[in-house]
């Protein structure tokens, strides 16, 4: 397995780092989201000797096999991973592995993530319970969202994973906590002012990408009821606003304007003009080369 994976623990017995020789990665994160890393496995027959990680591992389970879990205090335990069966090993808990080829998506989240006060407003350390064979959908398609994004070369920019990273978060605290924890849920909402300065920084930023964190700082808030009070205020999340208003900039530039595609692009904070064009294709219902034909025809 390569040396740049982010998914690591240390055999019990040694000491030693002990990476996964049956693993390929298929598929990786690149270090795009600060706290959490995401990979696509394809292991063939897998043993884990009594290991630690100073990291939680949630896995997802892309292709059906038996296999058999070890976590400190519970034993072993066997059964069968069906598609989108969540294994989450909690780190500074031992655990061990056995089973044959396994498929699916792994992630790293770093501790200090869930309990960043920025991220979700909390002081406290949380501690997530082990689980094996987890039936938990929601959980999966946050994780196959994220596979999604770095597959399409993250289109509309680092907003939309941190969305999905930030509600992942939420997730496994409110349902793997080891104790009952309220999270904070934005219900406040944001004013008339807030609106419009959120509204104006986002206009006048449009040519860069856009990060979450730096809209809830804006107005001072954790990014988790940030997140609930922006789609209480705009109906709809953040990253999608963001998208709606990139692609109504570009709609105006390529009607009113002569300027090159590629440059209407990045002037509207698009990574491409194939990315530009696949979003304005699908809001607008028409190319960029068509929609400014027509434009044209019409004036």
């Amino acid at each position: 397995m390569s040396t740049s994976t982010n998914i690591r623990w240390v055999d019990r017995a040694t000491g030693v780092i002990a990476p996964c020789p049956a693993a390929e990665i298929v598929l990786r994160d690149n270090n795009l989201w600060s706290g959490i890393h995401i990979e696509r496995w394809h292991c063939g027959p897998l043993t884990i000797d009594e290991s630690i990680t100073q990291t939680h591992i949630l896995s997802v389970t892309l292709k059906r096999n038996n296999a058999e879990y070890f976590f400190l205090g519970e034993g072993w335990r066997r059964g069968s991973n069906c598609l989108g069966s969540i294994t989450i090993t909690p780190a500074g808990v031992p655990f061990g592995f056995r089973g044959r080829e396994w498929r699916g998506l792994i992630m790293s989240i770093d501790p200090k993530f869930l309990k960043c006060e920025s991220v979700t407003g909390l002081r406290v350390q949380i501690e997530l319970r082990p689980q094996a064979f987890a039936d938990d959908k929601f959980l999966a398609r946050l994780a196959l969202a994220l596979e999604r994004d770095i597959f399409d070369g993250h289109p509309i920019g680092p907003a939309y994973g941190e969305s999905i990273k930030t509600t992942l978060a939420a997730h496994l605290i409110r349902n793997f906590s080891t104790r009952s924890i309220v999270l904070p849920d934005g219900s406040g909402g944001f004013s008339k002012h807030i609106q419009a300065k959120i509204r104006d920084y986002i206009h006048s930023n449009l040519h860069r990408p856009l990060h979450l964190a730096e809209l809830a700082k804006l107005v001072q808030m954790e990014m988790l009821a940030f997140q609930r009070a922006f789609k209480r205020a705009f109906a709809m999340p953040p990253h999608r606003y963001i998208l709606r208003v990139r692609v109504e900039h570009a709609i105006s530039l390529v009607a009113k304007t002569s300027l090159p595609l590629v440059e209407i692009a990045l002037t509207c904070g698009f990574s491409s003009q194939s990315h530009m064009t696949t979003m304005f294709r699908r809001l607008a219902g028409h190319s960029p080369t068509n929609y400014r034909a027509h434009s044209k025809s019409n004036r």
